[in-house]
């Protein structure tokens, strides 16, 4: 008999209705992310493709809980309007049938997103030649003491982030925090070299939204100077 997973520990804490819906729904999704890893991330079962997630999906007392990132939402909320929905999930009441071919083109959806992100990862260092290249004038004044210094880098809200805040029911917090918090957040995230060092990070942003009073360890209040 094989193994019993993290996730298969997740779903024995169910009977019944729930443990039913949740077998289809997880059947669904493995079915329609093909070659993704099952794991669990932020207490809930969760599909990973390319060391990235895809969707998470979890179980209530009166639905199941399906969350493809707001994107995932946004894309089929004409579809998804008779259902109970956050920025990020949707809730499937138990009792009624699952929208089988919806959640297969919501799982395809975020497939083609998390693809298209590992690409953009993946491409090639400048070569060589490039590095080497011997810069014009323009771009030497352009480091030049005197030259305006650059605008500081806006950094794009990964999908497992913006998982993890509506898994959370923080996308609203974060959304109403200063632009120029949630970009160092983002940034910080980013700039972590090791996946526990990531995570960690991610953790204490998503403590400091609950809390409410604190950005990065420091005291903070709304409408104040914004940190």
């Amino acid at each position: 008999m094989s193994e019993l997973t993290a996730v298969d520990a997740y779903l024995a804490g169910f009977s019944g209705e729930a443990r039913a819906a949740l077998d289809e729904l997880r059947a669904l999704l493995r079915e329609a992310v093909p070659g993704a890893s099952e794991t669990m991330s932020y207490g809930i079962p969760t599909l990973d493709l390319h060391g990235r997630h895809v969707l998470h999906f979890a179980g209530f007392a009166r639905h199941v809980g399906l969350y493809p990132t707001p994107s995932g939402i946004t894309a089929f909320d004409a579809e998804l309007a008779r259902y109970a929905r956050a920025k990020g999930s949707v809730r499937f009441p138990l009792g009624e049938p699952l929208p089988a071919e919806l959640i297969r083109r919501i799982a395809a959806f975020r497939v083609a997103e998390v693809e298209a992100e590992s690409a953009v990862r993946r491409r090639p260092e400048r070569s060589a030649v490039e590095r080497t290249k011997v810069p014009t004038p323009g771009a030497a004044a352009a480091r030049s003491p005197d030259a305006r210094p650059p605008r500081r880098a806006r950094h794009p809200m990964p999908g497992d982030v913006r998982a993890a805040l509506a898994a959370e029911g923080l996308s609203d917090t974060y959304d109403a925090r200063p632009p120029h918090q949630r970009n160092d957040y983002l940034g910080w995230i980013a700039a972590a070299k090791r996946e526990a060092t990531r995570a960690k990070r991610l953790r204490q942003m998503l403590d400091e939204l609950a809390d409410g009073r604190i950005y990065m360890g420091m005291t903070w209040r709304a409408g104040g100077d914004g940190g």
